[in-house]
């Protein structure tokens, strides 16, 4: 993967794409090797390799830590690793992507499109230097996968940040993505 470049991943149902990510996060074992700054993931402790790798995962309700939006926001402020993000700028962005007026909203009633904005948005905030994002466009209209790739440029992509985004919405995503990586027959091909 290239620093500071956002890369697509794509292939059939059931080819590996959400195991790979899984594995790349720690969260299955693996065959194999797969190597970050020079070292297998299987020789990182998993605090500090999880602090510069992240994931969105598909369902944004196995990623929320705490009850009302405003409680998630104001815990991921007090840890927030992104100096881009102050609390005057995340005002600012939660207007833009329609979030605006939900701070007593439990989380997990909000819409689909609203978790997963609310879900990019902590995310951000935590500044992993690898962020991997598992259909991020689900549930999103037009307007919200617009603003979400505003948002990644803007405030994840840079000469130490890096996206690997699975998605099957290629037409939104060509916005984001400079590479594109495809996993066929248990292997990874560049693609034009």
């Amino acid at each position: 993967m290239y620093p500071g470049r956002a890369t697509l991943l794509t292939g059939e149902n059931g080819s590996g794409k959400t195991s790979l990510f899984k594995a790349l996060t720690k969260i299955i074992p693996y065959q194999g090797q797969l190597i970050f700054e020079s070292k297998d993931i299987k020789k990182w402790h998993r605090r500090p390799y999880l602090a510069k790798v992240g994931q969105i995962f598909q369902n944004p309700d196995d990623q929320f830590l705490n009850v009302t939006v405003k409680e998630e926001l104001d815990f991921s402020l007090k840890y927030n690793r992104n100096l881009s993000l102050n609390k005057i700028k995340l005002e600012h962005l939660l207007t833009k992507l329609n979030l605006q007026n939900l701070d007593e909203q439990v989380v997990y009633s909000l819409s689909g499109g609203q978790k997963r904005k609310l879900q990019i948005l902590v995310m951000l905030m935590a500044y992993p230097e690898v962020l991997l994002l598992d259909e991020p466009f689900s549930g999103l209209d037009q307007e919200s996968v617009s603003a979400v790739i505003y948002l990644l440029k803007k405030y994840f992509l840079d000469s130490n940040h890096t996206l690997l985004v699975i998605s099957h919405q290629l037409e939104q995503v060509q916005h984001l993505c400079d590479y594109h990586l495809t996993i066929k027959d248990q292997k990874l091909f560049y693609t034009k």
